[in-house]
């Protein structure tokens, strides 16, 4: 039986489409330019992330209204073999695509072992972090028989009911957290999206009254945006519970916007050249949704190019860019067969004569093809008039690296010296490191005291003027070998670290910081784990009452990431520093503090075990 076609569905996923590639957007310039602007930047740039944070339960709720539909035929061969598998391809793809995408950009020599890192990605979620939604969807599709049997046989009563209980121990309880409480009460619920499924399939019935649902919209769009401001520019680190899919407020504001287009005529898909050509956008959605964080990446992080620097309406301009690229790259690679498949397009994508499908996909090219060429030819004109240094994508490896932090041995294809934001006169920079031949100074009181076997004391013998270099070399002959040649001073060894090339490894802290640091003493490369052993065993050498830590940064791609750096105690301060943010960002990673924000930042901070 041929399937009722929902044109305001299909509106919904091409707007939603559009907000995850501006969401992306801001959010990866945030974290890459982070040292270049204010906190106050920071935080609306945040605000907008969250505020947009509707897009992805859009999508979901999209699913819910079309395949939690009893009229829908969906029998388990055609739910793993379309549906599961699909996704699943898509995934396996993908993960290996971005895997030898970043062995490309990162200037990575291939290893047999890379395959294997590869594949076991797929299985662990480790790549990039947007593929997350791909691994939701196979979940629920594998739990769509039970959840289209409970749409069937209960009632809607009690289908609101069911969604009522799941935001109230998902969404309303963990807000407890907020007042340092913790509830004990709990239902075997694995995750809030399945709510997502069956209020789309409910609103779509049935949606909210048009004026409530703009209200929805306002208030859950205007909390979002301020918790988001106040978490990250004003450190109101207990907002984090709101700043999530499961946050009431995000709940509200998708309910809301899906209520709104629920509203929209299902036949209004042939009305004018605009909704021909959202039509022809949703086909491509999923395609766009896997494809565009590269051309995010290439413009913003190998490109050098900084929207905060090139003003406000590069915020706009890039996204629509991204988008559009992105679309003309998914209608391209569908013509090649199996392609389509993969992209969650199947034969949709391709023009139809005379369709209302091919219709829509003919006006999206044609607008695609238009807008990417004047934003081409007005982004050219800008450039070369106010920007023409911004042009030069690729900078010289040398003259681009600071000096003093890194060794000329790092790889060119991130280089980006740092503008001075104006915001933090008094900020640790490059030029304010201390000389190769430099020590850090201590009181002499300071450097005089033992330690009394307690760990705030311990922290206070930053021992280095008096170490004893033959000892050094007798009970860690390793760190006494790169000491002995590139000079017995924490700079340096600093720099030595911070040249390591980085590469991409699993994680596994059951191998402990000593098989990191050797694995750093003898390969001279690795990820942020291995720069951060080995350096605080350099650091330990020379007397130093260093500590790993571990803890989570924000990521280029949106979430959090873990991360690894050390901790220096110097006269009676705690100090950071952090080799792996200087060999990624070419940026000072010595003697910084968690304090002065103009840095990534450091979240969830633990000893490493």
């Amino acid at each position: 039986m041929k399937q009722k076609y929902y044109a305001n569905l299909s509106f919904l996923r091409a707007v939603a489409c559009a907000a995850i590639v501006i969401l992306h957007t801001v959010n990866s310039a945030a974290i890459l330019y982070r040292v270049n602007i204010s906190k106050s930047a920071y935080g609306i740039s945040m605000a907008v992330v969250e505020s947009l944070s509707w897009a992805v339960p859009c999508f979901l709720m999209v699913t819910g209204a079309l395949l939690l539909d009893p009229k829908r035929e969906l029998p388990l061969k055609k739910l793993f073999s379309r549906y599961i598998l699909r996704v699943f391809l898509a995934l396996a793809v993908f993960v290996l695509l971005f895997r030898a995408l970043d062995m490309l950009l990162n200037g990575e020599v291939f290893r047999p072992a890379v395959v294997w890192q590869g594949l076991r990605n797929i299985l662990t979620g480790e790549s990039w972090a947007h593929l997350w939604y791909l691994y939701v969807l196979i979940g629920l599709y594998l739990l769509l028989p039970l959840f289209r049997a409970a749409a069937e046989k209960l009632s809607v009563k009690v289908l609101w009911y069911l969604c009522g209980v799941v935001f109230l121990f998902l969404s309303l309880m963990p807000l407890l957290g907020m007042l340092d409480l913790e509830s004990g009460f709990s239902i075997p619920v694995a995750s809030v999206y399945p709510l997502y499924l069956f209020l789309g399939y409910l609103l779509f019935q049935k949606p909210v009254p048009r004026l409530i649902s703009v209200l929805m919209v306002l208030i859950g769009a205007g909390g979002l945006a301020c918790a988001g401001y106040f978490r990250y520019a004003l450190g109101f680190g207990s907002l984090s519970p709101l700043l999530n899919y499961a946050s009431p407020l995000t709940v509200l504001l998708s309910a809301g916007i899906f209520s709104l287009f629920a509203r929209i005529d299902p036949e209004s898909g042939e009305k004018n050249t605009f909704t021909k050509s959202l039509l022809g956008l949703d086909r491509a959605s999923f395609g766009i949704y896997l494809l565009h964080l590269v051309f995010v990446r290439l413009i913003l992080r190998y490109w050098n190019v900084n929207p905060y620097a090139l003003g406000v309406w590069s915020f706009a301009v890039i996204p629509i860019a991204v988008y559009l690229v992105s679309y003309v790259l998914v209608y391209f690679l569908c013509m090649i067969p199996g392609v389509p498949f993969v992209l969650g397009a199947s034969s949709r994508i391709s023009p139809e004569s005379g369709s209302a499908k091919g219709k829509g996909t003919d006006a999206a090219i044609k607008l695609s093809i238009l807008l990417i060429a004047s934003g081409v030819v007005a982004a050219v004109v800008y450039g070369f008039l106010s920007h023409p240094e911004r042009f030069a994508f690729l900078p010289d490896p040398v003259s681009s690296v600071p000096e003093q932090t890194v060794s000329s041995e790092v790889p060119p294809d991130e280089t980006s010296e740092p503008e001075s934001s104006g915001d933090f006169a008094s900020e640790i920079s490059q030029e304010s490191v201390p000389e190769e031949s430099s020590v850090i100074s201590v009181p002499e009181e300071t450097s005089s005291q033992e330690s009394s076997g307690e760990e705030s004391s311990a922290w206070e013998t930053p021992a280095y003027q008096g170490v004893d270099k033959d000892e050094v070399r007798e009970k860690n002959p390793q760190a006494a070998a790169v000491l002995d040649e590139v000079g017995w001073d924490l700079q340096n060894a600093f720099n030595w670290v911070a040249s390591f090339r980085w590469a991409y490894m699993t994680v596994d802290y059951s191998m402990g910081a000593e098989w990191f640091r050797d694995f750093g003493y003898e390969y001279h490369y690795g990820n942020c784990y291995v720069m951060a052993s080995t350096f605080c065993d350099l650091a330990k050498a020379l007397g130093y009452d260093a500590r790993q830590m571990i803890g989570e940064v924000p990521m280029e791609h949106g979430g959090f990431g873990r991360h690894s750096w050390v901790e220096i105690r110097i006269a009676g301060g705690t100090y950071v520093f952090d080799p792996d943010y200087t060999s990624e960002t070419k940026r000072n990673g010595f003697l910084l503090t968690y304090e002065q924000g103009n840095t990534w930042v450091y979240m969830n901070i633990e000893p490493m075990p």
